[in-house]
């Protein structure tokens, strides 16, 4: 019997991991998942935040004529979620076809980070600026970099 408790005494405890982001299992983590999933992991994707559209659509549908109008010079993405949103709203316009060709040509689009540039760049829209590190700060200096270099 004492044999048979150290046994289980030493065993492993069973791997678990927990996804905190909708887009990881899809972005970055399906090798990480699908290797602890082989090995016996039971893989829980949760969600630590929740997008929904501005409580103001008449907002978003200012910003997309502002953009389609060429009124806006640069524009600052911190989610996918934010773009699709703008997109949709731009779709309901009949006006997508023009905001993506703005946003192409004549906007400096600005993602904060490789998750959101990829999120981006599945829907057609693709980023002049991604700061170094994805914080606020090294955002600002590479837009304000941008800039500068695009005035010379």
């Amino acid at each position: 019997m004492g044999k048979h408790r150290r046994a289980r005494e030493s065993a492993p405890e069973p791997v678990r991991w927990i996804e905190t982001s909708p887009d990881c299992a899809r972005l970055r983590c399906e090798p990480k998942r699908s290797g602890l999933e082989a090995r016996g992991a039971r893989v829980i994707g949760i969600s630590l935040y929740h997008y929904e559209e501005a409580s103001s659509s008449a907002v978003v549908s200012e910003l997309v004529n502002k953009i389609t109008h060429g009124e806006v010079d640069a524009i600052i993405f911190t989610n996918g979620p934010q773009a699709r949103f703008l997109l949709q709203s731009a779709s309901a316009m009949n006006v997508q076809t023009d905001l993506l060709k703005r946003l192409a040509e004549n906007v400096a689009v600005v993602s904060i980070g490789e998750i959101t540039s990829r999120a981006l760049i599945e829907i057609g829209i693709v980023p002049q600026v991604v700061p170094v590190e994805p914080k606020m700060g090294p955002l600002v200096k590479a837009l304000a970099d941008y800039f500068e270099k695009k005035s010379h």
